[in-house]
């Protein structure tokens, strides 16, 4: 059982990583586009828009879609704390992909939708998972 927990806090470890690498990378875009358009405050033309709205996006579920895994986490349960926080990376990932693509009406918004639906996922695995720590430790 120490392995599969063990297992658990690299995976957990490992997604949170992923997730603070991508909010890195959707905000340097945002960061590239204000310097080569030399846009100090505001949203000029479709790229600085769609590069601002990723990242935005990103601030705007990431956070809250963390805390039930965390407690999760904190209370002993990596073996199961790790999955909603990959889910959650994984819909982050195909929701950034399709915003910042231009042509993303042409695929129908097919990865960002995708994107909301895994994201979604992960807030209702995310409160699983607390529940069943909380229910296992018999609280």
């Amino acid at each position: 059982m120490q392995l599969i927990q063990l297992a658990g806090a690299l995976a957990f470890v490992a997604g949170l990583s992923a997730l603070i690498m991508l909010n890195w990378r959707l905000l340097l875009k945002v960061v590239r586009q204000r310097r080569s358009n030399q846009i100090a405050i505001g949203i000029k033309g479709d790229a600085m828009e769609r590069a601002v709205s990723a990242h935005r996006n990103f601030i705007e579920n990431t956070p809250i879609n963390l805390i039930a895994p965390a407690v999760a986490f904190a209370m002993g349960y990596a073996a199961i704390a790790w999955i909603p926080v990959w889910m959650l990376l994984v819909g982050r990932l195909f929701h950034a992909n399709g915003i910042q693509n231009p042509r993303e009406q042409e695929t129908e918004f097919r990865n960002r939708a995708l994107g909301m639906r895994i994201t979604f996922g992960s807030s209702i695995a995310g409160v699983v998972v607390l529940v069943m720590a909380v229910v296992h430790r018999g609280f």
